[in-house]
């Protein structure tokens, strides 16, 4: 399989991960950005697609390869999370002994079960575990895409061409069961729901890259173009009274995908790859710490404006946007240099390329 870096496709991660961002402070007083909600299934999409060469095979012993993709997995995912859960408890402590009010800082403050909230939380369990979405919100997707990419390993090493196919029907069987049971929009992030949208999404993207590999094909403007209108379709099919935008987001955004992954990096200006490379470089951290620091800029606000329904002026939302997006950028960077970095230097070789672009926000 080809060792290829889709830097490209690596910024529009960035991009992606800058959207859901955004969706998350600012859709209450800008309901236009509510539908950024379903660039989710583009990282899922995306991690398939790019994951794909580092999954089991068929004519090499299963169990190695599942402890070696498993490691690299965790070394990815966790140093991130676990700082991440460290500055929430912290904050949660500071703010309980200074008087803040948990309801808008902390809710895990008061909340019961504490000890095995955070620990679902801190192994991921977040879709399985929803009271230990209460210390970070956003990582329900880490946690989706976690458990995806071990349903998956097993099937990747089948030599059956139909057996990945079927895995997303499955997959859609689960979030089909989610629609049904859920009651409210937040049970479709948790759950069969969950699980489902994160197993049809990762799955696409490893059989996008088989076609890849296997076809290496050209671009073609035209393709291009329409995978992009399907995709400005989605976002405003979303907002029409009509379910189901979860069903289509993921073959749409694999569409795209596969389009942009055809574009001949070569012929791409230089500040674009650079932008680009940057973007995918920042995209897991920005997604990961974005929650905590919606609450530590919260914690400069007045008590009247952190009520649900308090209205805020576009300018005043804007500052927020920008503070939480340059807060999460500079803890990205401080975790990178200070957590990251020194873990893989210790416990795994330094990243290829084809591993760094990899994994969704």
């Amino acid at each position: 399989m080809s060792k290829h870096r889709f830097v490209l496709l690596d910024g529009l991660r960035g991009v992606a991960a800058i959207g859901v961002v955004l969706t998350h402070v600012a859709s209450k007083q800008f309901p236009v950005l509510s539908g950024l909600y379903l660039l989710v299934d583009f990282f899922f999409v995306l991690s398939g697609f790019v994951l794909e060469p580092l999954m089991p095979e068929p004519d090499a012993p299963f169990w190695p390869q599942v402890r070696r993709f498993a490691f690299k997995r965790f070394l990815r995912f966790w140093p991130m999370v676990i700082v991440v859960l460290t500055f929430r408890v912290g904050t949660c402590a500071t703010w309980h002994l200074i008087g803040k009010p948990s309801a808008h800082f902390c809710p895990a403050v008061s909340a019961g079960h504490y000890s095995l909230s955070l620990l679902s939380a801190a192994l991921l369990l977040q879709v399985l575990v929803p009271s230990s979405l209460i210390f970070s919100g956003p990582l329900w997707s880490l946690s989706a895409e976690w458990i995806a990419n071990l349903a998956a390993t097993p099937f990747t090493a089948m030599k059956n061409r139909l057996i990945l196919p079927a895995v997303v029907l499955v997959g859609y069987g689960l979030l089909a069961i989610g629609y049904v049971q859920s009651t409210t929009s937040d049970d479709l992030f948790v759950g069969f729901a969950a699980v489902g949208r994160a197993i049809v999404g990762f799955v696409l993207g490893l059989l996008l890259r088989k076609l890849y590999a296997t076809r290496a094909p050209k671009l073609s403007t035209s393709r291009l173009v329409s995978s992009m209108l399907l995709v400005i379709g989605l976002f405003v099919y979303q907002r029409t009274p009509y379910p189901g935008a979860l069903l289509l987001a993921a073959p749409v955004f694999a569409f795209f995908v596969f389009q942009v992954a055809c574009i001949s990096q070569s012929n791409v200006q230089s500040w674009v790859m650079k932008v680009s490379a940057y973007l995918g470089l920042i995209s897991f951290g920005v997604y990961a710490w974005h929650g905590d620091m919606r609450f530590l800029v919260a914690t400069f606000q007045s008590d009247e404006s952190l009520k649900p329904y308090a209205t805020h002026s576009t300018a005043s939302i804007i500052l927020i946007m920008l503070a939480v997006l340059v807060a999460s950028t500079l803890a990205t960077h401080l975790t990178i240099r200070f957590v990251e970095t020194p873990i893989q230097r210790r416990w795994g070789r330094s990243a290829s390329p084809s591993t760094q672009v990899v994994d969704s926000a």
